[in-house]
């Protein structure tokens, strides 16, 4: 089945609109209005190419991913502010009024003295107001080493953000050279369409005057229409990788992306494999987050182990109250007293059940230990899947370069024997392809080699 495009001028559709019913009339115009809106407010292209560098930069700036880990640092940063204040002393207050009940005072006569004193009188309004201090001075070391653990914490919550950082970066480059490589394929199938029209044309030419048959114009419009459907696949393939693009960089759904592709696909020289290891374990903040972790909770052995220690506390009181108990006999009149005192408290009963905290607390250390020479193995495999792949697929431009040159060579070749009535219109038609298909695979192991070379250097934790 053919589908053929009509193209109207504009002044044509003007005269059909003004032609229908009012009420159809005023519906098309409205929906033309809304389409032309929509249209713009979808497609917006963003001022100017940008670089991969600049692509980094603007999605690391609008990565969610970041800003959640930002919140998380924030607050590890607070709960380190809490050990701080934990180690304050504690100042208080109190004050408070007390009606009782009436009592008989109570008084006695002393011989010499002829009026009786009254040892406890009725006051039955009570007034005080105090401040007190608490203060530990000694409680096994506890809150330095929580301290201590904490900001080997802190430490290693941020290096957990400069790996969330560089796999972030890895996904914006990753997601902008599959973008470009799409685009460059773009180009060769555009110029291959191009070519085939002439070459369809020429066909024609010869059919016309004899030459050739009509079966070799359908061949050769058929191999066009294939290559005209291989280029709707790479459009929407370049609309799916546009829009991922625009998520990831944080820009308008719609927004239209051009690339700069100066010095993306330079050649890349591969180190030797002992550099990279080297690198990954010196950069990767992986591992250096494992080892805080192992430090912090080499800390937590020691807090588990303060319950062995007694505690320490110093303690000071200001009281002024009405009546003061502390003054005898009673009067009712405000007097201020105070108080210093020093508290040793020690739980002997944690001397025996406390060692299996600490024991549970040693098992974490070793937990973590293992972990981190699990990193170390994960380390080395890692670099050596992802050198090896490097180095593959650099090595496969150079032959692929050729296959490319062969191909065009063949094509000629293949073009010059049918032109002298020496080789069938399918023969041109299949060098075609495979010319296309050598041009397409170039671009594409470039890329591939960009990427892999990408993803080496994040391994290494070298990605910049």
């Amino acid at each position: 089945m053919r589908v053929t495009y009509l193209f109207i001028q504009k002044n044509t559709i003007i005269e059909i609109i003004y032609q229908l019913p009012e009420n159809m009339k005023h519906k098309i115009i409205l929906s033309l209005f809304a389409i032309l809106f929509l249209q713009k407010s979808y497609s917006q292209s963003v001022a100017g190419p940008i670089t991969i560098t600049q692509a980094v930069q603007l999605g690391l700036s609008n990565s969610k991913l970041l800003k959640l880990d930002s919140m998380k640092f924030n607050q590890t940063q607070v709960k380190q502010s809490q050990i701080k204040d934990a180690a304050l002393p504690n100042v208080f207050v109190n004050a408070g009024y007390t009606r009782l009940s009436n009592i008989t005072p109570l008084s006695f006569s002393f011989p010499g003295n002829p009026e009786p004193i009254t040892m406890m009188p009725n006051i039955p309004n009570t007034f005080s107001a105090s401040i007190g201090l608490r203060e530990g001075i000694f409680n096994g070391w506890k809150l330095k080493y929580t301290e201590e653990s904490y900001n080997y914490l802190t430490k290693a919550t941020q290096l957990d953000i400069d790996k969330d950082q560089s796999e972030v970066r890895l996904n914006i480059m990753s997601a902008y050279v599959s973008f470009v490589k799409l685009k460059l394929s773009q180009q060769i199938v555009d110029q291959e369409i191009v070519a085939l029209k002439k070459l369809v044309d020429e066909i024609k030419s010869q059919r016309d005057r004899g030459i050739v048959t009509d079966n070799d114009v359908m061949k050769a419009q058929l191999h066009e229409s294939n290559v005209e459907l291989a280029k709707s696949d790479v459009d929407n393939s370049i609309a799916i990788a546009q829009f991922n693009l625009c998520i990831l960089l944080g820009l308008k759904q719609g927004s239209i992306i051009e690339t700069d592709t100066t010095g993306l696909f330079a050649a890349v020289q591969l180190a030797a494999e002992s550099v990279y290891e080297s690198d990954a374990f010196a950069n990767r903040n992986e591992k250096k987050s494992l080892d805080l972790r192992v430090q912090a909770s080499q800390a937590n052995v020691k807090i588990a182990q303060s319950v062995f220690y007694p505690t320490v506390s110093l303690g000071a009181d200001y009281l002024d109250a009405r009546p003061n108990q502390r003054i005898f006999p009673l009067v009712d009149e405000f007097n201020n007293t105070w108080d210093v005192g020093v508290t040793v408290s020690w739980n002997l009963t944690s001397l025996y059940t406390g060692r299996h905290s600490v024991e549970d607390a040693r098992q974490q250390v070793s937990q973590m230990q293992v972990q981190s020479s699990m990193l170390d193995d994960n380390l080395k495999m890692e670099i050596f899947k992802n050198y090896s792949f490097c180095q593959t697929t650099i090595n496969k431009i150079p032959m692929i370069a050729l296959s490319v040159k062969q191909a065009e060579e063949n094509y000629r070749m293949t073009k010059a024997r049918y032109d002298e009535q020496a080789a069938l219109m399918s023969e041109v038609l299949d060098a075609d392809a495979a010319l296309l298909q050598a041009r397409v695979n170039l671009v594409l192991q470039g890329a591939d080699a960009q990427l892999s070379f990408y993803k080496l250097q994040q391994s290494a934790g070298d990605l910049k």
